[in-house]
């Protein structure tokens, strides 16, 4: 019933009066090729089978000359033979001898194929008998040919035409061969086109057949009509001088030609119909199956099934059909989902009245354990803050004294460092061991106490391989990396650290391990040294020899070495703005040639102003080194 109704649909709608207009469109399209078709094809036929009419009379022609040749031939032997047989014949014994000889022969030669045609008789003139092959006698009042021709004399009998030509035995005896004239002419109808006739003329244009017409020869003309009903071919033959005319009805064109545009007309008709066939098909495809497809999904969604979705991919009205509905079931979903949602929500809400009491009464104890877990808490964080007071007393306490770095003759040092909680995980040193400075700075991961501890263990561990004499720095931070690297593993927790070491000698600054760039400006000229191929992480790997190098700088009088961690350029204002490294080396441009302490608090300065109040969110440490003059350092 869907398809039907699809149909009537299709049919009643501007898809269905299209389709009828382009059937009757294309109907007129083959009538019209039908009938010019139908005009060629007459035409063509006409001269193609006129072609063939006179080229088949020239065959004809040919072979017929070439029959009464073979004929002349035959006859003239058959002379021969009988004249100079000797052979006695005991057919007819009251026969003469050379009557009897020249029977035999004959019925010899009736045997041959090329004679078969050809009936015998003896013809005595003088004595008006004609004696046959059986021999038998009969009288006859006919007069022999005077000339030697064929088709002299002509005789109808039974509807039959006989011609007949003699060739003389003696002076008594003849040869007499008559030719069915008929028989030859139905051999050569086999071989003419369909519904044509043949026949033959002497050369007084005598018919040789009693059925055979009469019209006016005219040789010049290879065809011309006759009573305006039938073409005809005339050829002469060159053996006999008889003439061969051929003729053929027009109704057989005409016959032939509806034939073939029957042929024109069912083909037309089946192609006509497969293009029908094809375009209903289409407009079927293109139209019904597609409406077909929307009946089904909005019989699906009738029966609330919003899974359902059509997913057409055309570019037409169906296409945007399918789309819109598409949207409109997702959109039905959606609210057949906040419905049930919100059924769901007043059946909870239902039920939670129904168990306010209960809650009251669980919250009621959860508040009597909050409060003790709450005291707990206070007295675990008063205990927690009591470590983290040791630690970062501890993590102070370490920290290289001002009266240390003063005692330093080469170099005037000024250092900074903010803890942005209440245990920070920078570290920084500076040490002095038999002539060696030993400077330091690192960046461990994160913040709280397990970030202080593992600087503190770095700090003991650098002192320890300083007084240790370990000038190689290769295997300096080799080793340290194995000690803090076991220690890590043994505490279980998830750090490391950045660590580049400087080992100050004779105005000779010595730098090795990995951390943020090294700042160098000569005569306010800033030089930036990148110390990502110099190490690697310290705590990450056990073994970190072969990724530890080291690199050398001269330092002339005035000359400043800046040392920092991420904390100074990462630091972030409300906007979410970063300091930068270019802003902090704009400041250090500025006061490169004020002294250390006044380069460290103009960055720590400008740093503040830039923040401006917001939360520091790491830690911030900075070394500022300057080369002291030769005066100074003598007189120190």
């Amino acid at each position: 019933m869907v398809r039907q109704n699809i149909y009537h649909f299709v049919e009643e709608t501007i898809v269905g009066i299209v389709f009828r207009h382009l059937a009757a469109g294309l109907t007129l399209i083959v009538i019209i090729t039908a009938v010019l078709g139908y005009a060629h094809i007459a035409s063509t036929i006409r001269h193609q089978t006129l072609s063939q009419l006179q080229h088949e009379t020239h065959q004809h022609q040919l072979l017929l000359d070439r029959y009464f040749t073979d004929l002349n031939h035959q006859f003239a032997l058959l002379q021969q033979q009988i004249q100079t047989t000797t052979l006695q014949s005991d057919v007819c014994p009251n026969e003469p001898t050379q009557i009897q000889k020249a029977v035999q022969v004959l019925n010899q030669a009736t045997q041959l194929e090329s004679l078969a045609s050809v009936r015998f008789t003896l013809e005595q003139p003088e004595q008006q008998q004609q004696i046959h092959l059986d021999c038998t006698r009969q009288s006859f009042t006919q007069t022999l040919p005077a000339t030697n021709r064929w088709g002299q004399n002509i005789d109808f009998k039974n509807n039959q035409a006989w011609i007949t030509v003699a060739q003389p035995i003696d002076d008594n005896i003849f040869i007499v061969a008559s030719i069915d004239i008929q028989a030859t002419l139905t051999q050569l109808q086999n071989l003419t086109w369909v519904g044509a006739s043949s026949f033959l003329y002497n050369q007084e244009q005598q018919a040789l057949t009693e059925d055979a017409p009469q019209f006016e020869f005219n040789t010049s003309l290879p065809f011309w009509h006759m009573e305006s009903q039938r073409y005809i071919a005339v050829k002469q033959l060159e053996t006999t001088g008889w003439y061969l005319a051929v003729t053929l009805p027009k109704t057989i064109l005409g016959h032939i030609t509806w034939q073939i545009a029957q042929l024109i007309l069912l083909f037309g008709g089946i192609i006509l119909l497969s293009v029908f066939v094809l375009l209903h098909t289409f407009l079927f495809r293109l139209v019904a199956n597609p409406l077909h497809e929307i009946i089904l999904a909005t019989k699906q969604l009738g029966k609330k099934d919003f899974n359902v979705r059509l997913k057409m991919q055309r570019q037409d009205e169906f296409g945007v059909l399918a789309k819109s509905f598409d949207k409109m079931v997702q959109h039905l979903a959606n609210h057949q989902q906040q419905l049930q949602t919100y059924a769901m929500r007043l059946e909870n809400e239902a039920q939670q009245l129904t168990q306010l009491n209960q809650q009251l009464k669980r919250e009621m104890l959860e508040r009597q354990k909050a409060q003790t877990e709450k005291e707990q808490l206070l007295i675990e964080n008063m205990q927690m803050s009591a470590e983290l007071d040791i630690a970062r007393r501890l993590q102070q306490l370490i920290l290289p004294k001002s009266t240390e770095i003063k005692t330093i003759p080469q170099l005037e040092i000024a250092t900074l460092m903010e803890a942005a909680a209440e245990v920070g995980g920078d570290y920084y040193d500076v040490l002095q061991h038999q002539g060696m400075i030993k400077i330091g700075i690192g960046d461990v991961t994160g913040h709280g106490l397990e970030s202080g501890i593992l600087s503190l263990m770095v700090q003991t561990a650098v002192r320890t391989l300083l007084i240790s004499e370990q000038h190689d720095p290769i295997q300096f931070l080799s080793i340290l990396n194995k000690t803090v690297f076991a220690n890590i593993q043994r505490m279980g927790i998830d750090k490391e650290l950045t660590l580049l070491m400087l080992d100050y000698h004779c105005n000779t600054l010595r730098i090795s391990g990995q951390h943020e760039q090294v700042i160098v400006v000569r005569q306010g000229q800033l030089e930036l040294l990148d110390t990502d191929e110099l190490g690697f992480p310290i705590g990450l790997e056990e073994d970190i020899e072969h990724f530890v190098s080291f690199k050398e700088v001269d330092l002339n009088e005035g000359d400043v070495v800046i040392l920092y961690t991420d904390g100074i350029t990462e630091a972030e204002n409300k906007h979410g703005e970063y300091y930068g490294l270019e802003r902090m080396c704009s400041i250090i441009s500025k006061y490169w040639c004020k002294t250390s302490v006044d380069i460290c608090q103009a960055i720590v300065n400008d740093v503040e102003s830039f923040i401006d109040g917001y939360e520091i969110l790491d830690d911030i440490t900075l070394i500022v080194m300057k080369q002291k003059p030769e005066l100074a350092i003598e007189s120190y």
